[in-house]
């Protein structure tokens, strides 16, 4: 009797802790909301270059077909527009260059060499200043567009990076980027403009004096950039590559401390659950492979504009002081030669932002949540 008594107060006592469960599909794409937040907060002028170029979606075949081709048709039709806008002004230069050697020949100027020597660099600095200042204007307007971009695209992508099992990383990732941005905008808005301003001025006025050597000052400045950016990129990426493996370490013990608490204190469904979580964090990982991928083809397709006109003027500067040095035309070969130093300094800096950005961004592409 007891026993029953007992039996039944159990049955009771249970019965009164039901409780009542039921599971309603909210029909949540996480894929279609992170592809509508990233593209509607984009700035209207790289949005239409993404969609110039079939980039505005998130699926993974598409992005990476369509951003392929898309690159490859945008570089050879701003190649080709560039080439044959620099054209004109490239023959029109070379015709200056052999009729000042024509003149130089025909007369006697050893008299007055240094006002001939003055009159080629003035020339030659009016047929060119327009160009230079197109370059810098350019290449100020990519950097710009890259802050834009990346004010956008890196609160997302950190997102997608923490939720595919890399918090850690995410967080070092989302606060060096967002620096890094900041800093480039404070510096082109401050310092970038003026400081080129003055070598460019430095540039034409060493040009005009025939008692200084302006071969060691455009050497000396290219150098000490070259090595300034190198060195800064180096240390960047660097910092980021061992911050990351570091958090590395910490991402993936608490990625597996998670699956093995659901796997272990979940009864019945916990292995079930603990794969079902596995199969999320891969699903995550591939939306940010190609939030990743969207990323790194903006920054390219802002950027070839600007690396496109500073390689073909920086290439024909160049080639055109080694055709006033061989016509004997010395000033006006030392006045090309630095106007080629300001247009390379442009495309270090151009090309610096570019390495910073997709390098960055493809070491937390390689990462994966546990």
């Amino acid at each position: 009797m007891k026993r029953f008594i007992y039996i039944v107060f159990v049955v009771f006592f249970i019965s009164s802790l039901q409780l009542t469960v039921c599971s309603v599909d909210g029909g949540y794409d996480i894929s279609a909301e992170t592809e509508k937040k990233f593209f509607s907060s984009l700035d209207p002028e790289i949005y239409k270059k993404l969609e110039e170029n079939g980039l505005t979606t998130l699926d993974h075949n598409s992005v990476f077909t369509k951003g392929i081709d898309g690159i490859k048709n945008y570089f050879s039709e701003t190649l080709s527009e560039k080439i044959k806008g620099s054209g004109a002004w490239f023959l029109t230069l070379l015709s200056l260059l052999m009729i000042l050697s024509v003149v130089s020949s025909a007369f006697d100027f050893s008299s007055y060499a240094d006002v001939f020597s003055l009159f080629c660099a003035i020339i030659l600095s009016v047929a060119t200043i327009d160009k230079i200042v197109l370059i810098i204007n350019c290449v100020v307007s990519s950097i710009a567009l890259n802050s834009k971009l990346m004010l956008c695209f890196v609160p997302v992508f950190t997102l997608l990076v923490s939720m595919s099992g890399n918090p850690a990383s995410a967080l070092t990732y989302n606060s060096l980027m967002l620096f890094f941005c900041e800093l480039m905008s404070a510096l082109i808005e401050k310092y970038f403009l003026g400081v080129i301003g003055v070598y460019f001025a430095l540039s034409i006025a060493f040009s005009f004096n025939g008692s200084i050597n302006l071969n060691r000052f455009v050497n000396s400045v290219n150098r000490i950039v070259t090595f300034a950016l190198g060195f800064l990129a180096s240390t960047f990426t660097g910092f980021l590559s061992l911050k990351n493996i570091i958090d590395y370490s910490t991402d993936s013990v608490s990625v597996k401390g998670v699956k093995f608490l659901v796997s272990n204190m979940i009864p019945v469904i916990g292995p079930s659950l603990s794969d079902a979580y596995s199969t999320v964090l891969g699903t995550i990982h591939l939306m940010k492979g190609s939030l990743g991928a969207v990323g790194i083809f903006a920054v390219i397709i802002i950027n070839i504009p600007a690396l496109v006109e500073g390689a073909i003027y920086c290439f024909s500067l160049s080639l055109l002081s080694g055709v006033a040095e061989m016509l004997g035309l010395s000033r006006g070969a030392e006045t090309l030669r630095s106007f080629s130093g300001c247009v390379r300094i442009l495309l270090l800096v151009s090309l610096f932002q570019v390495f910073i950005l997709i390098v960055s961004t493809g070491i937390m592409l390689t990462l994966k949540g546990g």
